[in-house]
Order: C-alpha cells, then sequence, then structure tokens
C-alpha cells in the first residue's frame, strides 16, 4: 500500500505564506509508519517556553527531548507498507474469529515545502529520500466491526533526531478499512 500527498497554499499571495499546521500531513501509528508514535516521525519545532520546563521528565521515548518538541507537520508526504498476511499455524480458534498475523515492513517521511520553483522541489524530493524512516516486525490483527486492532512488535530501522519511537510491543487501532455503506 501506497500514500502520497501533497499541499498547496490556495488563493491570492497563497504561495508567498506557509501552510496552516492543521492542513498539513503527520506520520506515525498504525495507520502509516509503525513504531512510531503518532505524529512521531517528521519536521519537529522548540515549543513555547520549553526553556528547563521538561527537566528530569522521562517517558517512552528515546528522544530525551521529547516534552520540549511540537510536530509540525509537513506540506509533502509518502508512506508504504509491505505485508505478508497468514493464518496463525495451530490456532483455529483464531482463524474463526478473523484474526490472522503478518510480518511488515514500512518507510515513510513528511517535510515542509520551502518554496516553489524548481529547485525547491528538487529540494524537497531529495530530502523525501534522504529522511526516510523504516521499520519492520510481526504482529496479530483483527478486523474487528469498528475497525483493525492490531498487536506488532516493531522494530524501528532508521529514525532521526527529535523522532517519537520505541522498539517492543505496540497497539494500534485503525479505521481505515471500515465501509460505512453497509
Amino acid at each position: 500500500r501506497l500514500k502520497a500527498g501533497a499541499i498547496l497554499p490556495w488563493g491570492k499571495g497563497g504561495f508567498d505564506k506557509p501552510t496552516y499546521i492543521g492542513d498539513r500531513f503527520f506520520l506515525g501509528g498504525t495507520g502509516d509508519l509503525r513504531g512510531f508514535w503518532i505524529k512521531g516521525a517528521g519536521p519537529t519545532g522548540q515549543c513555547r517556553g520549553s526553556e528547563g520546563a521538561a527537566e528530569g521528565v522521562t517517558g517512552p521515548s528515546t528522544s530525551s527531548e521529547e516534552r520540549k518538541r511540537d510536530a509540525l507537520g509537513g506540506d509533502v508526504m509518502f508512506s508504504a507498507l509491505a505485508a505478508l498476511n497468514f493464518e496463525v499455524p495451530f490456532a483455529p480458534a483464531l482463524k474463526q474469529a478473523g484474526i490472522y498475523a503478518h510480518v511488515y515492513g514500512n518507510v515513510g517521511n513528511c517535510v515542509g515545502l520551502g518554496g516553489y520553483g524548481k529547485q525547491a522541489l528538487r529540494s524537497c524530493a531529495n530530502e523525501l529520500k534522504a529522511k526516510t524512516r523504516a521499520s519492520f516486525g510481526a504482529g496479530l490483527v483483527w478486523p474487528s466491526p469498528i475497525g483493525k486492532l492490531e498487536v506488532n512488535y516493531c522494530r524501528v530501522h532508521r529514525a532521526f533526531e527529535h523522532d517519537k519511537w520505541r522498539n517492543g510491543f505496540h497497539f494500534g487501532f485503525s479505521t481505515s478499512n471500515l465501509d460505512f455503506e453497509k
């Protein structure tokens, strides 16, 4: 599965203004980049008033700066998933419940667009490629009536400074496979 997107400003003088943070793409979590926290991968910025505010605070992230940075999102993004789904051997009860196992690999990145000329687009493409995050793992998936529930063991293969990630077991929920017309 491949997801990609780009957001450009609209309206008079739009190309002279940055995009709104609420309109940007964010990466991380079960829906696109397993092993990373929701909004845990991509551009970040210093929190206002964070100087010394998080001293001694420890969290589940591998980043010691976790509470001092905010996710900014990106104007251009992609994420890709390669997965092999299979029945859990020697567990007919799981098959009857619709639960299956999978092994997967995720890659993705989101970046800001620093202009709209050829050089800016080339720079954006280079950053997308150079700072691609990656993870892999295995887990159990239950496509329940309310969404897809997953329990995965994740290994983050590639992350960057200020990313929020963790190797180990993750529990996730995704609504991307819901059919609302039934």
